[in-house]
């Protein structure tokens, strides 16, 4: 005897997975919304800003990052909800996995590109990998939209 799940079943178990893969966005999210904040603090000591303002900007950039991440992840939860009901959820999931490792890359990198920081050769081997990382999870999440094309035509 088979035993399909309900609607109201598949609905639930639908709803759990995607919250997990948003669980896993928001806390990949959250460690890059500490990241901007550190960067935004390295910027403002090699500026002319005043280190009174410090302060100030600190903390809108903190608010404006917070909300930017709590949209994100809210947006990432309806795009995965869709995207198992149209079982795409996991190239959906790689391809945002990939985005967060190549803003990782360049959140990184950017001080050292401005010279503002002293990196040893392992540490940018770190931020290297994050990068090549994020573009393969891009590649890997498109790669699948591009087949299941090719296979229509």
């Amino acid at each position: 005897m088979k035993h399909e799940p309900t609607d109201e079943r598949r609905t639930l178990i639908q709803g759990a997975i995607a919250l997990v893969m948003s669980l896993v966005t928001g806390g990949l999210g959250f460690l890059l919304l500490f990241m901007l904040r550190d960067l935004i603090v390295t910027l403002l000591r090699h500026s002319d800003i005043s280190h009174w303002a410090w302060a100030a900007i600190d903390n809108f950039a903190l608010i404006f990052f917070v909300i930017l991440w709590l949209s994100g992840v809210l947006v990432a939860q309806h795009y995965y909800t869709q995207g198992l009901r149209k079982a795409v959820a996991g190239r959906r999931f790689l391809v945002v996995t990939g985005v967060i490792f190549v803003l990782y890359f360049l959140v990184a990198a950017i001080p050292g590109f401005l010279g503002l920081g002293d990196f040893a050769g392992h540490i940018w081997a770190l931020i290297a990998v994050a990068g090549v990382i994020g573009l393969g999870l891009i590649y890997l999440g498109r790669r699948g939209d591009a087949q299941k094309k090719k296979r229509r035509s």
